[in-house]
């Protein structure tokens, strides 16, 4: 489904990227309730290849707690935002969000070797840049999804776009 993605030009980073991101950064995800901020990476071989084991890193950077590392419990796994695998091979990855399972997204090197996440919308395709999930009220272990955003950038114009998703 997502074969057509391997002539994608270079696609700068914008200004927007946070100054200290991590090896083989993906995107990151942020949300309202707190300044803690989940990370996707790609977990890669001495080679540059993807581990077809576990082809992207997720992990919390705890920013309320002195900037510590944590994964994510089994719950954010299979419920909000972790990752189910539909398809991995040693240079792409085919993928759905725990959240939003109606949105296929694939992770594979742009033509300067960077691994970054595309994705289709309205027929064009996009680069992930960052999530923003949106809470409405409930508890810390039973929140009320109010909405995500999703930003994007064009992988031909760099330019950005953001789509809401309400649940």
């Amino acid at each position: 489904m997502f074969s057509n993605i391997s002539g994608m030009p270079l696609l700068k980073r914008g200004a927007g990227d946070f100054q200290h991101k991590p090896a083989n950064f993906l995107f990151y995800l942020e949300r309202n309730r707190d300044a803690d901020k989940v990370y996707y990476q790609a977990n890669t071989d001495k080679n540059g290849f993807l581990n077809t084991k576990d082809p992207i890193e997720i992990f919390w950077i705890k920013y309320t707690q002195k900037q510590q590392k944590e994964p994510l419990t089994r719950i954010q796994e299979k419920y909000s935002y972790g990752i189910r695998y539909q398809n991995i091979s040693k240079k792409e990855a085919t993928f759905q969000f725990a959240s939003t399972p109606e949105r296929y997204f694939t992770v594979k090197q742009d033509n300067s070797g960077e691994y970054r996440v595309f994705t289709q919308i309205n027929g064009k395709w996009a680069v992930l840049e960052k999530m923003s999930v949106h809470f409405s009220g409930g508890t810390y272990l039973m929140p009320v999804l109010g909405h995500i955003e999703l930003f994007f950038s064009d992988p031909y114009s760099g330019n950005l776009s953001v789509q809401k998703i309400e649940p």
